[in-house]
């Protein structure tokens, strides 16, 4: 059985370099592709909603999915109706949001990966890379600022997180 349509649910959260979406096109709409805005992600909405939501300004992007609905065919994020009510408007659902483990070997989306497991309610690619108002050139930069690469804390959680993946895979 697919993980997408296991109990709790698990939802694929994309992540991605900006303006590096995946871009899916025919082979007679490609101009049209290429001289379109780059479509919107689960990360890139991710960004929106906490520029506009005030609960969401406190919430990591893999936990957005207890929170909120992804739409597809809108591309946005959805407040869930439904669950156990944590405040006024805001339900809590039993879903997990799921990032692909990054290889430090990938750099950038690895410190970005790192970066959206760290910091709640981030609305840029830009916001993730300041650190106490200074914007660091590179995701790198912003994880050393934080702290985040102070000891191998980091790889040992990348490995628990590949042994859970191999854990499940095997229970399957």
């Amino acid at each position: 059985m697919p993980i997408t349509e296991r109990y709790p649910p698990v939802i694929h959260l994309q992540i991605h370099l900006e303006n590096f979406q995946r871009v899916y096109f025919k082979e007679n709409t490609a101009q049209q592709v290429a001289d379109a805005a780059p479509p919107a992600t689960t990360l890139t909405s991710y960004f929106q909603l906490c520029a506009t939501d005030a609960f969401a300004q406190n919430v990591l992007y893999v936990d957005i999915p207890k929170y909120y609905t992804w739409d597809a065919t809108k591309k946005t994020w959805q407040r869930r109706k439904r669950g156990r009510q944590v405040e006024v408007g805001v339900y809590e659902a039993a879903a997990i949001g799921r990032i692909y483990t990054i290889s430090p070997k990938q750099g950038d989306c690895f410190y970005l990966r790192l970066l959206l497991l760290s910091i709640p309610g981030p609305t840029s690619f830009q916001m993730l890379r300041t650190v106490n108002g200074t914007t660091h050139e590179s995701y790198r930069n912003a994880c050393l600022a934080l702290g985040l690469l102070e000891d191998d804390n980091i790889h040992r959680q990348t490995k628990f997180t590949r042994g859970l993946h191999k854990s499940e895979s095997a229970a399957a």
